[in-house]
């Protein structure tokens, strides 16, 4: 074992420890969002994704100006959240899971009998039409 081989070794550790750490920003953006809510209804948001220290804030805004809060870390390769509408009668908890260039989610709330929604998200001009 030479001393420049170690040296290589250490540089490489920092370097994947760097870039695993830099990974949360690739969950950071604004999207289009369809989904379908607990009453079996599609609907459609707008959802924005800021790293905040070492945890990320989501704000989902929807067509009709309601407004749904939420705090999320990354677990596992999935984006862990909780959330809760302005007034604060909803809330609950989903999984994100990056696939296919977009947000893949399955969320539940308190109050919807514990039924898993889905809900899909896409980079912000991604969608055609």
């Amino acid at each position: 074992v030479t001393l420049t081989s170690v040296i290589g070794v250490i540089v490489l550790y920092g370097w994947i420890v760097g870039a695993l750490k830099s990974q949360p920003s690739t969950w950071a953006g604004r999207y289009e969002c369809t989904g379908t809510d607990m009453d079996g209804q599609t609907y459609q948001a707008t959802l924005e994704v800021q790293v905040v220290g070492e945890a990320y804030r989501l704000l989902w805004q929807y067509p009709r100006g309601a407004t749904v809060y939420g705090i999320g870390i990354v677990e596992m390769g999935a984006l862990v959240v909780a959330f809760r509408d302005g007034p604060g009668s909803m809330t609950g908890v989903g999984v994100y899971r990056q696939q296919d260039g977009g947000l893949h989610a399955r969320w539940t709330t308190f109050g919807s009998e514990m039924k898993i929604m889905t809900e899909t998200c896409l980079p912000a001009g991604a969608r055609a039409g």
